[in-house]
């Protein structure tokens, strides 16, 4: 007698929408105005992980939807220019996306060197947008 395998069927709600949520949420968590031995919290860009994981897992064409409302959120929610995080996200997940054939396969070090660089990519386009709209350095 077979046994009744049962099959997840892991969609967009599951890889895109949950994991998005999850990065707004922490955002918002780690902006609350609280010092720890006389530090703030820190603020990262949560959703630059999600830019340089959605083209390696599964690239489809929600996710950098998903990623330019997230990139507005940021905008808005920390009160930057707008366009700033989603052009520098973007940035992210197109790079990522055309160098994922070359990173099937690669050893967890490479992958990890890559995302450092992909973050100085999106700081880095994040910095020089800041300088053209301000004028200043």
């Amino acid at each position: 007698m077979r046994r009744a395998i049962t099959v997840r069927v892991v969609g967009p709600l599951q890889w895109i929408v949950y994991p998005a949520l999850i990065a707004i949420a922490v955002t918002v968590l780690l902006a609350i105005p609280f010092r720890l031995f006389g530090l703030n919290l820190p603020e990262p860009v949560f959703p630059v992980v999600l830019a340089f994981a959605w083209p390696l897992i599964r690239p489809s064409m929600l996710a950098p939807v998903v990623l330019f409302g997230l990139g507005l959120f940021l905008d808005l929610f920390w009160g930057g220019t707008l366009g700033l995080w989603p052009l520098s996200l973007l940035a992210v997940y197109g790079a990522i996306l055309l160098a994922s054939n070359f990173l099937a396969g690669q050893a967890t070090i490479v992958l990890f060197a890559l995302y450092v660089a992909s973050t100085g990519l999106a700081f880095f386009l994040a910095y020089m947008i800041t300088t053209l709209s301000l004028g200043n350095a």
